[in-house]
């Protein structure tokens, strides 16, 4: 893992965990690994937020809840989200808008221009106020004149049918679906979610086709993350004497219910990921996940 990337201690000591380390053999592997450098969650802080500050244009609101969720203390990020300028993230949101703008039809309504280009620095992490102020100084620069104020052009050609709006629409579609999904209640069933989601989509200016795309990968996605709801016994949670003998078995039990609810024609090498990380999850070797879900998805197609 170190050879990948940094990683924070927290991240290593859950994937310890997941290997079956006891805590103690763990904890003093992490604190050699600290004592020789290797490990170091200020440092690893301070790199989290240039490379998501700078590379995917991350405001300090989201970078606080990654840096949180990778287990980084408070005493460690702080000092990482203060290199984070006012001014830095009001140049990096404005860099944002621009790159946006040259998605957004000329004809749109001014202000829905204005909603739409605030709420997509908001979802990245960008307080309202600075949004507002760098969407209202950046809308003029591109549009002399407010949208609904332009004088009309006659339509020389009809749009096409289902035409898919541009990839960076798509990924804002993402993660608008990924904010609302953490508002709607688990106990929900994906058909109602899907329709929710959809229109939510499509109020917003997304086309139908898009909207139903991303809505469909999302809520697989999301599926994917959470423990199988089905008659499968939940052994992770069993005793180390009742736990099955045969890793091969419950891998094999497992991807065939959660095959269940992938979608037919998802891109192979994507849902083996998928299915490969679900197993990791559930402490399957990698191997043994390897092995099962190729053979799984032979029999499937």
């Amino acid at each position: 893992m170190l050879a990948d990337r940094a990683r924070s201690r927290a991240e290593l000591a859950g994937r310890l965990a997941d290997k079956g380390f006891a805590p103690g053999v763990a904890k003093r592997a992490l604190d050699r690994l600290a004592e020789v450098g290797l490990i170091d969650d200020a440092v690893f802080a301070q790199q989290w937020v240039y490379s998501r500050h700078t590379y995917s244009g991350r405001g300090k609101k989201v970078l606080a809840e990654e840096l949180r969720r990778k287990g980084i203390a408070p005493e460690d990020a702080e000092p990482a989200l203060e290199s984070v300028t006012a001014e830095a993230e009001t140049a990096r949101a404005a860099d944002l808008v621009r790159r946006k703008l040259a998605t957004l039809p000329p004809d749109m309504d001014h202000d829905k221009a204005v909603r739409r280009l605030v709420a997509m620095l908001a979802r990245r992490g960008y307080n309202p106020a600075t949004a507002y102020a760098v969407v209202t100084v950046e809308l003029p620069r591109t549009h002399t004149t407010p949208m609904s104020d332009a004088p009309q052009r006659p339509v020389t050609e009809p749009p096409a049918p289902n035409r898919e709006l541009p990839s960076e629409d798509a990924d804002s579609a993402a993660e608008l679906v990924e904010s609302k999904l953490r508002t709607l209640s688990p106990k929900i069933d994906r058909e109602t979610a899907t329709r929710r989601l959809v229109g939510l989509l499509t109020r917003r200016g997304y086309n139908s086709g898009l909207a139903y795309r991303v809505v469909t990968e999302q809520l697989t996605a999301a599926a994917a993350s959470q423990p199988a709801e089905d008659d499968t016994p939940d052994t992770e949670s069993l005793p180390a004497s009742e736990q099955p003998d045969d890793e091969h078995t419950r891998a094999t039990d497992l991807v065939r219910t959660k095959l269940r609810s992938i979608p037919a024609d998802l891109d192979r090498d994507k849902a083996i990921r998928r299915l490969v990380g679900m197993l990791a999850r559930r402490g399957i070797s990698q191997s043994t996940a390897f092995a099962v879900v190729k053979a799984e998805l032979a029999e499937r197609h």
